[in-house]
């Protein structure tokens, strides 16, 4: 589910410094694209440029007793136990992802974990009642 929330752009990539305008990264017309960067005295880069993501954060029962953790999504590491009051501030750093089961976890076990739904950006492998309870909050 995360590496279809970078295609579709529901998890944003981090601008980059040298990044084209918006208007110049979707030009189809590569003529009119290339005459308006050599009007600008820009070089025009061939290949285009890998994009780049904010590290996500997937919660996770741990495996050590089955307490609820944020685990990297790249290397499996543990980064913090779960505490709802975090959610804000780890959305800043993290883009935050969940299955079902983990959510329903949450949701059972921490107060509160409802009003922080919307810092998550990728809700995987949910059953239609959680699916619900998501939409509804």
């Amino acid at each position: 589910a995360i590496h279809v929330a970078k295609e579709v752009n529901i998890i944003d990539p981090i601008a980059k410094q040298n990044e084209l305008p918006d208007y110049l990264d979707q030009e189809t017309n590569e003529e009119l694209r290339e005459y308006i960067l050599r009007k600008r005295g820009k070089e025009v880069a061939k290949k285009q440029q890998k994009r780049e993501f904010k590290p996500i954060l997937l919660l996770e029962e741990d495996s050590d007793g089955g307490i609820l953790c944020w685990k990297s999504y790249d290397d499996g590491s543990k980064v913090s136990r779960f505490i709802a009051e975090d959610i804000p501030a780890l959305s800043k750093q993290y883009e935050l992802a969940t299955t079902g089961k983990s959510l329903a976890s949450a949701l059972d076990n921490f107060q509160g974990t409802k009003s922080y739904l919307g810092y998550f950006k990728v809700f995987a492998r949910m059953t239609p009642d959680a699916k619900e309870t998501v939409i509804e909050c």
